[in-house]
Order: C-alpha cells, then sequence, then structure tokens
C-alpha cells in the first residue's frame, strides 16, 4: 500500500504508525526504567537486618564497620549508619581515658605508688570537663541529626533500638560516670600530694604508714578516708560502664 499522498505529504496512516511507535518506545523505556530504578524497599529491608543482626544481636556495645557489599546493600541508608558512627569516634575517646586509669591501677595501688606518682592524674583529671562537654555536644548534634531523618514505621522501630544503644545509653553512662571521676581523681592527688609533701615525717611500709604528729596523722586520715569515700562511689558507678560494655 502506498502511504504518501500525490502531494507528497505523509498519509494519516504514516503519522499513526510513527506516533504509535515512538509511544511504544517510551512505554519500553518506562518498563525497564521502573524494573531497575525503585529498589528503596530493599536497600531499606537490608539495613534493617544489618541494624538487627550487628548490633541489636549483638552483647555489648559494638560498633561494626560496614563492608563494600553491605554499603552496597543499603544504599543511600549508609548515611543513616554513618550518623552513629561519627558519634562513636568522640565516644572512643572517653574510653581511652577510662583505660589510661586503668593503666594506672598498678602505680597508685600502694600508699608508696601514690605518693610518687599522683602526679600523673592531673592530665586525666582536667581533661574530663572537656571531654564530658564533647560527649553532651557530640550526643545532642547526633539526637538532631537522627530527628531529621525520613524514615518508615519499619525502620524507624528497628533505627530507635540501635540509636538508644550505641548514642543515647553510652551517653547517658559517661555522664553519670565522669563527674565521680573527676571527684576520685581530685582525692587521689591531694592524697598524693600530701603523702610527698611530708615525704621525711611518714614513714611508709606496705599498706602502713607511721606518723609521728598527731597534727599530720589526723590529717592524713582525713585524706585517705575523703579517697576512700570517692574510690567507693566509683566502683558503683564504674559497674555501668562494665554493664554497658557487656549489654547487660
Amino acid at each position: 500500500m502506498n502511504t504518501t499522498s500525490s502531494l507528497g505529504h505523509p498519509s494519516m496512516l504514516s503519522i499513526i504508525t510513527k506516533r504509535l511507535g515512538i509511544f511504544a518506545a517510551l512505554l519500553v523505556a518506562a518498563f525497564i526504567l521502573a524494573g531497575c530504578g525503585n529498589n528503596e524497599p530493599q536497600q531499606r529491608g537490608a539495613f534493617i537486618s544489618f541494624l538487627q543482626t550487628k548490633i541489636l544481636d549483638k552483647k555489648g556495645l559494638v560498633f561494626p564497620t560496614m563492608s563494600a557489599e553491605d554499603k552496597n546493600a543499603i544504599g543511600s541508608y549508609a548515611t543513616h549508619y554513618q550518623i552513629i558512627l561519627d558519634f562513636n569516634d568522640n565516644l572512643s575517646e572517653a574510653t581511652k581515658v577510662m583505660n589510661d586509669v586503668n593503666g594506672l591501677q598498678s602505680k597508685l595501688s600502694s600508699l608508696k605508688g601514690l605518693q610518687e606518682h599522683w602526679q600523673e592524674l592531673t592530665p586525666l583529671r582536667t581533661s574530663l570537663p572537656e571531654l564530658a562537654q564533647v560527649i553532651t555536644s557530640e550526643q545532642q548534634k547526633a539526637q538532631a541529626a537522627r530527628d531529621a531523618l525520613k524514615q518508615s514505621d519499619d525502620l524507624k522501630a528497628v533505627y530507635d533500638q540501635a540509636f538508644a544503644k550505641t548514642v543515647t545509653k553510652p551517653a547517658e553512662t559517661f555522664a553519670n560516670v565522669l563527674p565521680t571521676l573527676g571527684r576520685t581523681l581530685q582525692a587521689m592527688e591531694d592524697f598524693g600530694r600530701f603523702l610527698s609533701d611530708n615525704k621525711a615525717n611518714i614513714k611508709i611500709s606496705g599498706p602502713v604508714a607511721e606518723i609521728q604528729s598527731p597534727a599530720l596523722r589526723a590529717q592524713f586520715q582525713k585524706l585517705q578516708k575523703n579517697y576512700m569515700s570517692e574510690a567507693q562511689a566509683l566502683v558503683s558507678v564504674a559497674q555501668e560502664v562494665n554493664n554497658l560494655a557487656r549489654g547487660e
């Protein structure tokens, strides 16, 4: 059949056929895009699984690193997890201070050790107020970022649990521990400084201090009592850190 008119213009049949071809091509393109473009449900499901299996189901405080496979599977939801990781970067500094304090335990567990090494406590104690401010600031920043997230109900339910475990609870725990730790370190410094300043008048033999002066003896007993009281308080709150680490 001839589809061209005598004037040389395309016939109506030709125009319709051409337009149908364009329409069909658009349908095919739309079908292809629909088939491969929207994988958000799969990414969301993978992220929910990641949070559940690698954080919530694990004992203790864990901040798993995302593998390349994890990042590919959860797609843009990696930015949601980055909020938790960013907070952890600053929490690790608090953990380091606690480890440094524990590292001094062998040096300071005796009167003689406290007399000779008390000054090593000063830089740790003076770092605590700034550290507390950093943790508070980072918690607020993480919470603001978390509040700005747009999440479906199924993801929000799991993410909130993971956020509470890895951000809220650690921040609250250290906020409770750091002031008590600071008071304990101050009491240890005061006691150690006293022992050092009066070294000539205090004879130390193991756990026993021999002091002839009644005034010095009274001061010794006062400082020792304060130190023991603060240390006992620290034992109680330090258990919170241990419980946090163990997931109890």
